[in-house]
């Protein structure tokens, strides 16, 4: 990939991030901080469109992520969904609305992520790329 096509494909990339993981991020918190489902599950919704419009990008200038995007979309992912288990765990009256918007949204990235193995690398592949980290 030339650098000309590299700095479309990276500007493409951080165009959609900027839009869909922003205004989703806003709408989750404001699902947990009003204890509203709406907004909450928009909220996720949004990232989902975000990932989807980042593996499309990826289509078009016929490139993969990249080891930096991936570790970074782990670490995000593991880290909120850690932050989420401390707070049910800790907070008294974390209410049945936030419950619901965490383990929908959290589930919902989990099952796209499966879905992006599957399509990407097959069932088979899929497996063997695990059993390959297992290994390490």
């Amino acid at each position: 990939m030339n650098a000309s096509h590299q700095s479309e494909h990276k500007l493409a990339v951080t165009t959609d991030w900027a839009f869909f993981g922003s205004f989703g991020l806003c709408f989750v918190l404001s699902g947990f901080n009003t204890g509203n489902l709406a907004p909450g599950l928009f909220g996720f919704t949004l990232v989902i469109f975000g990932f989807v419009a980042h593996v499309i990008i990826n289509h078009v200038f016929d490139t993969r992520f990249s080891d930096g995007q991936v570790a970074l979309g782990f670490g995000v992912y593991a880290v909120s969904l850690l932050i989420f288990v401390v707070r049910w765990i800790v907070v008294p009256h974390f209410s049945f609305v936030n419950i619901t918007i965490g383990l929908c949204g959290f589930t919902a990235l989990f099952a796209c992520f499966v879905f992006y193995m599957v399509a990407t690398h097959g069932v088979r592949g899929s497996i063997e790329l695990l059993d390959v980290l297992r290994k390490l």
